[in-house]
């Protein structure tokens, strides 16, 4: 292998990790944040299911998805969001998103998202 392939290896491989989804959750009594960062993109189903197990707080729990690091979102990610709003029904907690702005503002308002899901604006 040249070094030239090796390099464009290793950049493919950079970009791959700047575009997996993270998260980190937050606990406390009635509430349950989850901070989401990097892409919500059908490549991140895998990690996205498992933000859904983290949906486990007692009945009227508030559940929010804070996308304010989200860097983008394509169509199987707003089917997540469905999904997700879906998951927290079925446990009877209330699902908000917070931190929506910028391109993700524009896609979410563009798809009428602002009518299927709470969104919580500052």
């Amino acid at each position: 292998m040249t070094q030239v392939q090796q390099h464009k290896i290793q950049q493919e491989v950079e970009m791959t990790k700047k575009q997996q989804m993270k998260y980190q959750v937050k606990k406390s009594e009635g509430m349950i944040e989850i901070l989401l960062s990097g892409n919500i993109t059908f490549q991140n189903y895998n990690i996205f299911r498992s933000v859904l197990t983290a949906f486990n707080g007692p009945i009227g729990s508030q559940v929010v998805l804070d996308l304010s690091n989200v860097a983008n979102i394509d169509c199987e990610g707003l089917s997540m969001l469905i999904i997700a709003r879906e998951v927290a029904y079925t446990r009877s907690l209330t699902l908000w998103l917070k931190g929506v702005q910028g391109k993700i503002n524009e896609i979410l308002a563009m798809e009428g998202f602002d009518d299927i899901l709470p969104i919580m604006r500052a």
